[in-house]
């Protein structure tokens, strides 16, 4: 029913702009094309074949001092890659903005403090366990990356709407001092 009145509204729309249609579509661009024709047949062939190559070769030119550039561009983006450090510093600043900011610097942290006790000899990966030679977090610090580990985002951002208080509220400060502390009581061992 509606495809019969779209068609019916068309073809009554076609009868009354035909004039209008003709007068400022169909007759411009036909004075165009037959301008454009004109124009085209007054230059011999050889010379359209001419500016053809030019343009050919400038192009190619072009392309290939741009594909020395692009490689260079990608090299300065290369070396321009924020490290390690740099992205856990942006998602600090970031997790004071929003839950899943929060979420993620929470899970960077806690398989941080993994690669960590693996480094000391635990097998963390299979019991993914915060525990092992040297673990003595402060309470909050341990909650704090339990929850981490155990939580998806999704778990999290719901957990967060129904307890305003969650432990991934902790001062990340203290997360970071721990860790720290760990890896520099690690570093010193190995230089004794």
């Amino acid at each position: 029913m509606l495809l019969t009145i779209l068609l019916a509204g068309a073809v009554l729309l076609a009868f009354l702009l035909a004039g209008p249609a003709r007068d400022y579509i169909i007759l411009p661009l036909a004075k165009y094309f037959w301008m454009a024709k004109g124009i085209y047949a007054s230059f011999p062939q050889a010379e359209y074949w001419t500016f053809l190559l030019v343009a050919i070769f400038l192009m190619l030119g072009f392309v290939l001092l741009r594909a020395d550039w692009g490689e260079r561009d990608r090299e300065e983006r290369r070396q321009s890659f924020p490290g390690d450090v740099q992205q856990l510093a942006y998602w600090i600043a970031r997790s004071r903005k929003g839950i899943f900011s929060r979420w993620h610097l929470a899970r960077r942290l806690a398989d941080l403090a993994l690669e960590i006790l693996e480094s000391r000899g635990s097998n963390v990966k299979a019991t993914r366990q915060l525990k092992g030679p040297g673990w003595n977090p402060p309470p909050a610090v341990q909650k704090y990356l339990e929850t981490a580990l155990r939580t998806s985002y999704a778990d999290f951002a719901k957990r967060s709407a129904s307890e305003p208080e969650s432990s991934l509220d902790t001062d990340v400060n203290l997360v970071i001092e721990y860790l720290e502390s760990l890896v520099e009581s690690e570093h010193d061992h190995s230089h004794s």
